[in-house]
């Protein structure tokens, strides 16, 4: 009884009320975690298409990946595998992509930079923001426990007490070049911010500014991007 009652109190301190789901517009349904007031995808996203159908164009070929992803929304596969990749590591994104609203399944949206700052600083109070978020009691509570998707390296281990997985899913470079994987993991949020997980540390990293063309992995959180809907909003009244 007593250990009952300590995991209780451990579960309801992180605020965690268990796992839901949400399908993309492709048919893959993604599980979910809440943490704090926030419900995240606890997977990398996956689809090929917006929520309204359209296709999101992908190059295989680095030179022609180098040539047009750095103007137009595109998605790969790891290494050009998604047989391989996709079940574990999802798709990679590049900023153009990741900036659209219709990416994420209708009622989620890309995180903001506030939106990330909300997870870490719930997870630690105590996070040095002004040092772009670096902590590392945050994210040791976010990477996915074990070495499936992280390799060994002394004694850094997550510990996924959150249930948000984050995984070594690598990047696709501004050469058309995949690398990383399963080193470092990487989450787009809106207007070119990511944050950045790494094998040899717990500590998060945030950073603007990583070009255009290159592509990493897309957590959505649950919301709607309110400019965007609001603007829509606001167009059918005028109708």
């Amino acid at each position: 009884m007593k250990y009952v009652l300590i995991f209780c109190i451990f579960l309801f301190s992180f605020n965690i009320f268990g796992q839901g789901s949400v399908t993309d517009i492709d048919g893959n349904t993604y599980k979910t975690v809440k943490i704090g007031e926030q419900e995240w995808m606890a997977e990398n996203l996956k689809t090929t298409h917006y929520h309204d159908g359209h296709p999101i164009l992908t190059w295989k070929d680095s030179l022609q990946w180098v040539q047009f992803a750095s103007v137009q929304a595109a998605y790969c596969w790891y290494k050009n595998d998604s047989i391989t990749y996709k079940p574990k590591y999802g798709a990679l994104y590049n900023y153009h992509a990741a900036q659209d609203n219709r990416i994420c399944p209708i009622g989620w949206r890309v995180p903001s930079q506030q939106d990330f700052y909300q997870l870490i600083l719930f997870l630690d109070p105590h996070a040095n923001t002004v040092m772009y978020a670096i902590t590392e009691t945050a994210g040791k509570l976010l990477k996915e426990e074990g070495h499936n998707n992280w390799p060994i390296y002394e004694n850094v281990v997550g510990s996924n007490t959150t249930g948000f997985s984050a995984i070594g899913a690598g990047c696709r470079g501004y050469m058309g070049w995949y690398n990383s994987a399963p080193y470092f993991g990487y989450y787009w949020g809106t207007d070119g911010w990511t944050i950045a997980m790494r094998y040899a540390t717990d500590r998060i990293f945030m950073r603007n500014g990583i070009g255009q063309e290159v592509a990493v992995s897309v957590r959505c959180v649950k919301g709607y991007n309110l400019p965007f809907y609001g603007q829509l909003f606001n167009n059918n009244l005028t109708k």
